[in-house]
């Protein structure tokens, strides 16, 4: 069942932008060592293999398949924010990625940062812990498009929401 499903996700289809192998699930070359996203200190890679193009579009997800596209086509212009809101395995997760990896392809000069919201939130614990909360800061202000991924586990984290609430004002005042 493993090999079919890597098969029909199409697993030998990204090449490396640098020697041309096939790129590996995590969307390293094994050949060459290169990163499908090497100007990312921040966040998670993209998956490279969750894209629009096999995104299966059912009929309960059209319109967050349709806003997902609008705003990879007119980053910070449409949806700003775009929340999606569905039970789990519905492809959140996979709209979130398609959006980011389509503005790295159209337009390869706009920062995208693709986190979860566990990492985004430990980086914010560690920063206050280590007095680096100012950097904190100016690392994510620098961001022009952030991709957080389950939000879900913020519900009860005030501080959390309160500096999140924060960076995305500033963000969209800039």
């Amino acid at each position: 069942v493993q090999y079919h499903k890597m098969r029909s996700a199409g697993d030998r289809n990204i090449t490396c932008p640098a020697c041309g192998s096939y790129l590996n699930r995590e969307g390293e070359c094994p050949l060459c060592m290169a990163s499908f996203q090497e100007d990312t200190c921040i966040g998670r890679k993209l998956n490279p293999r969750l894209t629009f193009e096999n995104f299966v579009v059912g009929s309960n997800a059209r319109f967050a398949e349709a806003a997902a596209r609008s705003v990879a086509r007119n980053p910070g212009e449409s949806y700003n924010p775009l929340f999606m809101y569905s039970r789990s395995g519905l492809g959140k997760t996979h709209l979130l990625q398609a959006i980011g990896n389509r503005i790295r392809k159209d337009s390869p000069g706009i920062k995208v940062v693709y986190n979860s919201m566990e990492v985004f939130e430990s980086e914010l614990i560690n920063a206050l812990s280590e007095g680096g909360l100012d950097a904190f800061r100016e690392t994510y202000r620098g961001v022009d498009v952030l991709l957080l991924d389950d939000l879900q586990f913020i519900a009860d984290r005030e501080e959390t929401q309160e500096e999140l609430f924060q960076m995305f004002n500033l963000m969209v005042e800039e």
